[in-house]
């Protein structure tokens, strides 16, 4: 069975010899991810922002690996107080809101430094996660709203919606009694060729937006806009 090593090319993986994750066959291990960069800079002085920044690199490297956040089946994640595991379950729940995978939550003495407070660790089946569904209060609305950024009408059920783009399905499911996330809660990432010219058609649409075009320290240039219910739909093109 073939095997495939994804580097992320930080020199501790030469020293310590391991590499950010394997695939073998359908099954890919992220190694256990903290919030810092190449070079072992922490990136956020907080749980939730270093767990936020973690699950960023994981989905990197999933991708590399030829699968995404939703092709996850299993994460655990280690934290060096308990009392912080409400903001980083915060930010896992952001992350897996829809996908919801088998999940550990464990607190240990310390981790590599003692100003890294968490480290997560992922394992998915490539091609486990055929579609994406999203909750609607609104059926019409949602509908408007993602046929306008360019998915495919693939089938329409009245209560329940295909949109396709490029392969990947998306169901829209209205449930009246339906309430928002309070926070923007997201799992569909779209690639795209040119992720500029999708922001142009973002702006011209008015559409709302949660985090601003850039190029990210992940290995990706992207934006995150909102549908009507505030589920986030993240845009990227590979750096």
């Amino acid at each position: 069975m073939a095997r495939q090593n994804i580097s992320s090319g930080s020199p501790w993986e030469d020293v310590v010899g391991y590499c950010r994750a394997v695939r073998v066959g359908e099954h890919v291990f992220v190694a256990g991810t903290t919030g810092t960069d190449a070079l072992g800079k922490v990136l956020a002085p907080d749980a939730y922002g270093q767990a936020k920044a973690a699950l960023a690199r994981i989905e990197v490297a999933l991708g590399e690996a030829g699968c995404s956040l939703s092709d996850v089946v299993r994460t655990r994640m280690y934290v060096t107080d308990m009392s912080l595991a409400s903001e980083v379950t915060r930010a896992h729940g952001e992350a897996f809101l829809k996908i919801k995978p088998a999940a550990t939550l464990l607190g240990v003495a310390s981790l590599i430094a003692p100003e890294i407070l968490v480290e997560i660790e992922a394992d998915a089946l490539a091609g486990s996660a055929l579609v994406t569904e999203v909750t609607v209060r609104d059926i019409e609305a949602s509908k408007a709203f993602y046929l306008s950024l360019g998915f495919a009408m693939q089938r329409d059920s009245g209560a329940f919606v295909v949109l396709t783009w490029d392969g990947f399905e998306l169901f829209l499911d209205e449930r009246a009694d339906f309430v928002p996330p309070a926070f923007p809660a997201g799992n569909v990432r779209v690639m795209v060729p040119d992720v500029d010219r999708v922001w142009g058609l973002c702006q011209s649409l008015g559409v709302p937006v949660h985090s601003e075009i850039g190029d990210r320290y992940y290995g990706l240039r992207d934006f995150t806009v909102l549908d009507p219910d505030g589920f986030g739909v993240r845009f990227a093109t590979r750096l």
